[in-house]
């Protein structure tokens, strides 16, 4: 009988353990994966051998997600993680737990924001939030709730671990252009890029999205990154210290 492997090198098959660690998931979570068929593998007897993906394959897989694809990047982050946004409390918000985790483990995390005394931002409320001649506050209590989740983060992290990595807020005075997440631009390289609508009563995130690669996308992910450190080097410290 032929084997069901016939024609595959061991050095493209991943143990479940070693998928998981691969892709920063649990490994009841990979078999799941392969049991729905969103992970490409084989069954060797009981267990399955997984088809080591390459970064296509790992983009297909992403966008298939139901959770955000920033907080899947910043899963996969191994050294770095930068995000950019008007508040970017999405990120914050949700990925709070994610960022614990990476600091735990010595990732470095720098969060870009729009200051909330600037022209800019001004206009930004004018253009999400004006109805009826009316601003809401909603991006201001957005921009205070990404201060305070950011605080508490660093609260956590601060002297709690042996080599810890840096949690790092500024606060930009710039035209809010787009939202992301970079993460490992050292490394592998890999993100995600939320241009914001130019019209009124729309929100950040209703944007269309778009994953870049350093190896696939070289062009935009070094453009993008480029405007990322650009803004953030003539951006202001925010104090994280809770008093």
């Amino acid at each position: 009988m032929k084997s069901n492997i016939e024609g595959l090198n061991d050095n493209i098959l991943l143990t479940v353990k070693e998928a998981a660690e691969l892709m920063n998931r649990n490994e009841r979570t990979i078999r799941s994966y392969l049991s729905s068929g969103q992970l490409k593998g084989i069954k060797m007897g009981r267990e399955w051998r997984v088809i080591k993906p390459d970064f296509k394959e790992f983009i297909k897989y992403i966008k298939k997600r139901k959770i955000s694809t920033d907080l899947d990047l910043m899963e996969s982050a191994k050294e770095e993680i930068n995000i950019l946004g008007i508040n970017a409390l999405g990120p914050l918000h949700q990925g709070r737990e994610i960022i614990l985790n990476k600091l735990l483990r010595g990732i470095d995390v720098k969060v870009l924001i729009l200051n909330i005394d600037c022209e800019e931002f001004k206009k930004r409320e004018n253009k999400e939030e004006l109805k009826n001649n009316v601003i809401s506050g909603r991006l201001k209590a957005e921009y205070s709730a990404s201060v305070a989740i950011c605080r508490d983060i660093n609260n956590f992290n601060n002297g709690n671990y042996s080599n810890p990595g840096s949690l790092e807020v500024r606060c930009h005075n710039s035209e809010p252009i787009c939202a992301a997440v970079i993460v490992d631009p050292n490394g592998w390289g890999c993100c995600s890029l939320n241009k914001y609508p130019d019209y009124a009563n729309t929100r950040g995130l209703m944007g269309n999205l778009n994953l870049y690669s350093k190896s696939e996308n070289p062009e935009n992910f070094t453009e993008l990154l480029n405007y990322f450190n650009s803004v953030w080097d003539l951006a202001d410290s925010v104090d994280l210290s809770i008093k």
